[in-house]
C-alpha cells in the first residue's frame, strides 16, 4: 500500500514539476506556508498544514498522471508494433517512441523521439499512411531537434465552406489572410512575399480570394488598383471604391507609372539611407508617409495576350521590373491566372514570385507549372480548396465573402480618406520639394 501511495505521489510531483509554471507556483506556496510557520514560531503546525493541503492535490494529480501514463504506454506499444511490422527502426534497431499526442483544430499531432533521420520518415510517408489509416499532412522536426519528429495527421476534414467575418482581420498592415488549413489561419505577408500568383479554373473560387484580399486592403487603407478585362463584373461590390482598368493602353500606362513610382521611391530610400518603405515611414511625418500599393490582375493571361507583339513585350518588361525591384518600395502584385501556361509566364517573372496559390486542375500540367508538382490535381473538387506553395505546400480552405458581408466595409470613411489624400503631395517628386521632418541626424547612423 505504501509503495502504491509513494508511486502516486511521485507521479503527482513529476506532473507538477514537468511544467515550469506549475512547479514554481507549487514551490512558492509550500515556501510561504513554511515561512508563516517560522514567523509564528510553530514550524510543525505549518508542516502539518502543508501536508493536509497539498497531499490530496498530489494524490489527485498523481492518479490522473498515472492513468494518462498507462494510456500513453498502451498507445506506444501499439505504435511500436506498427513500426515492427513496417521494419521501421534506426540503424541500431531502436523503434520511435511516442512522446506526445494531441489535437490541434483539424489535425492530430503525433510526436516521436526517434533516431531515424527526417528524410527517411518522409520517404516512408505512404507506408506510414497505410499503417495509420490516416492522411499525413506533413512530417517535420521540432524546431531543429533532429531526434524529435512530428507527424501531422488529418483528424477531420476541412469545412467545405468557410464564411468570412472581420474577426479574421490581422492587426499588422502587411498581413492578409486567405483561409484556414488543418492547424492554423493561412495568410500572405506582403513584406515577406510581396507578389503572388493565384491560379484556378472557372468555379474554383479564385475570384473570391481576390475579393477577400481587396476587402482587407481597403480596410487597411492600402491603395488598390484592379486590372480586369471583364470590367470588374466579379468585383462590383468595390465599384465605388476602386478604379477598374480594362483598356489595354490605360493598363500599359498604369504599369509604366508603377515602375516610375518604384524608381522614385528607391531613389528616396537611397537619399534617406533606409532599406524599405516601413523604415522610411518611421522617419518622416505622418503626412509624408508613403502608401502601400496593391495591384490585382484578375487574368494575367488575357493581359499578356491582349496587345500586339510590341505592346506585349512592353507589358512583360514592366511586370518583370515590378516583380524584381518593387518589394522594398511597398508595391505588390497579386495576379490571378485561370489556366497557367508556360508561354504566358516567363521564367523571370516566375522566379520573382515565390508565393503560389493553386486550385484544383483535372490536368496535371497547370499544377506542375504553378507549384512544381501534381498536388493540385489531387485536391478534392470543392470550391475554395487550394494549395499554397511558399516555403512548403499547404492545403487550405479559402474564406467565402459575399455581398452581404461587404456592407461591413465603411465606404464613407474609405472615400473620405481618399479625398484627404488628394490634398497631400501625390508624388514623391512633390514631397521632395520640402525637407522631411526628421527625428535625428542621419550622419549618426551606423551603416
Amino acid at each position: 500500500m505504501n509503495n502504491v501511495i509513494g508511486t502516486i505521489l511521485g507521479y503527482g510531483l513529476g506532473a507538477i514539476y514537468r511544467n515550469k509554471i506549475s512547479g514554481i507556483i507549487f514551490s512558492v506556496l509550500v515556501l510561504i506556508l513554511n515561512l508563516i510557520g517560522l514567523i509564528e514560531g510553530d514550524i510543525i503546525r505549518s508542516i502539518l498544514l502543508t501536508i493536509i493541503i497539498f497531499f490530496p492535490v498530489l494524490i489527485v494529480v498523481g492518479v490522473v498522471s498515472r492513468i494518462a501514463d498507462i494510456a500513453r504506454n498502451k498507445r506506444n506499444n501499439a505504435y511500436t508494433k506498427m513500426f515492427e511490422a513496417m521494419r521501421f527502426c534506426s540503424s541500431d534497431g531502436q523503434y520511435p517512441v511516442l512522446a506526445q499526442e494531441s489535437i490541434i483544430n483539424h489535425a492530430q499531432l503525433l510526436v516521436f523521439h526517434s533516431q531515424i533521420p527526417l528524410d527517411v520518415w518522409i520517404a516512408k510517408k505512404s507506408l506510414l499512411e497505410t499503417h495509420l489509416n490516416k492522411q499525413i499532412i506533413k512530417i517535420t522536426n521540432n524546431y531543429g531537434e533532429k531526434n524529435v519528429v512530428i507527424l501531422y495527421l488529418v483528424n477531420e476534414n476541412l469545412p467545405e465552406i468557410l464564411y468570412w467575418n472581420n474577426s479574421y482581420l490581422q492587426p499588422q498592415e502587411t498581413i492578409l489572410v486567405l483561409g484556414i488549413d488543418y492547424t492554423d489561419i493561412i495568410h500572405i505577408d506582403l513584406n515577406h512575399s510581396p507578389h503572388a500568383f493565384i491560379a484556378g479554373e472557372t468555379g474554383s473560387g479564385k475570384s473570391n480570394i481576390l475579393k477577400c484580399l481587396i476587402y482587407q486592403c481597403l480596410i487597411k487603407e492600402h491603395e488598390v488598383k484592379l486590372i480586369d478585362f471583364k470590367r470588374g463584373v466579379s468585383f462590383f461590390d468595390f465599384s465605388n471604391l476602386i478604379e477598374v482598368y480594362f483598356d489595354y493602353d490605360r493598363i500599359t500606362a498604369v504599369l509604366e507609372e508603377l515602375v516610375t513610382e518604384t524608381n522614385k521611391r528607391l531613389d528616396l530610400f537611397v537619399k534617406y539611407r533606409v532599406e524599405n518603405m516601413d523604415e522610411y515611414n518611421s522617419l518622416v511625418s505622418y503626412e509624408k508617409r508613403l502608401k502601400r500599393v496593391v495591384v490585382f490582375i484578375d487574368e494575367l493571361a488575357e493581359l499578356m495576350r491582349a496587345g500586339d507583339k510590341e505592346g506585349n513585350k512592353q507589358v512583360t518588361g514592366y511586370l518583370e521590373t515590378l516583380t524584381r525591384v518593387s518589394r522594398a518600395s511597398g508595391i505588390n502584385l497579386i495576379m490571378g491566372i485561370q489556366r497557367p501556361d508556360s508561354t504566358v509566364i516567363n521564367g523571370q517573372i516566375k522566379s520573382n514570385v515565390s508565393m503560389r496559390i493553386c486550385g484544383r486542375f483535372v490536368d496535371p500540367e497547370p499544377s506542375r507549372i504553378m507549384i512544381g508538382n501534381d498536388m493540385a490535381k489531387e485536391l478534392p473538387n470543392i470550391k475554395g480548396r487550394f494549395i499554397l506553395r511558399n516555403e512548403e505546400f499547404i492545403e487550405f480552405q479559402s474564406f467565402y465573402i459575399n455581398s452581404d458581408l461587404m456592407i461591413g466595409l465603411d465606404k464613407v470613411n474609405v472615400m473620405n480618406h481618399e479625398l484627404e489624400q488628394k490634398t497631400e503631395p501625390e508624388t514623391i517628386q512633390e514631397q521632395e520639394r520640402e525637407e522631411p521632418v526628421m527625428d535625428f541626424d542621419f550622419d549618426e547612423i551606423e551603416l
